[in-house]
């Protein structure tokens, strides 16, 4: 349960913190509930990049999380991209039996990859363990937001509804990667 939109008021947003509690967080899904943030993403004027730090098993537990490939991934990939957010994640395993078989365990990692990697971020993991420290994926994390740069569309391309379009971007500067979207959304012509 959310007890508090985005803020830029601390003090507010420490006041809202809760730690989850028994049974109404077991049956959750990363998914959706990351679906949920983005909806209540505040909107900005002109463009912009925004960022998520999901921190997750990427085990949907509200779906059984059996699937090879959650049923709301895409969902929730093609709303990431229409709202310009790209979504880093740090698979963390969770408590007890479920989250530690094999299958559920490399189905979430890739999942979680996935929704990294076509929103134009980065998934980092430590084989099936818990790391003994998150600090080196924050501090690459932060590194990677320190050199973000803001690549823009006309709207004329969108058409009526708007659509998603594949882009490649190069350089002919060496031994430079680019963390792009796999599909950026080209919104509806005004």
């Amino acid at each position: 349960m959310v007890t508090q939109d985005f803020t830029n008021d601390h003090a507010l947003a420490a006041k809202a913190l809760r730690i989850p509690l028994g049974n109404l967080g077991a049956f959750a899904s990363p998914y959706l509930s990351l679906q949920d943030w983005l909806k209540r993403w505040p909107s900005k004027a002109g463009d912009h990049r925004s960022s998520i730090l999901l921190i997750s098993s990427g085990i949907d537990y509200f779906r059984g999380g059996f699937d090879p490939v959650d049923p709301d991934l895409d969902s929730t990939i093609e709303r990431a991209q229409k709202e310009n957010v790209n979504v880093w994640t740090i698979y963390y395993p969770g408590e007890g039996h479920v989250p530690r078989g094999y299958f559920r365990v490399f189905n979430s990692q890739a999942n979680l990859s996935r929704l990294s990697e076509e929103t134009g971020a980065e998934s980092y993991y430590l084989s099936f363990d818990r790391p003994v420290s998150l600090k080196p994926y924050f501090d690459e994390l932060l590194q990677h937001l320190n050199n973000q740069y803001l690549l823009a569309f006309g709207s004329a391309g969108g058409g009526k509804k708007g659509k998603f379009e594949r882009v490649r971007v190069v350089t002919e500067v060496q031994h430079v990667q680019f963390l792009t979207p796999s599909e950026v959304f080209l919104p509806p012509a005004q």
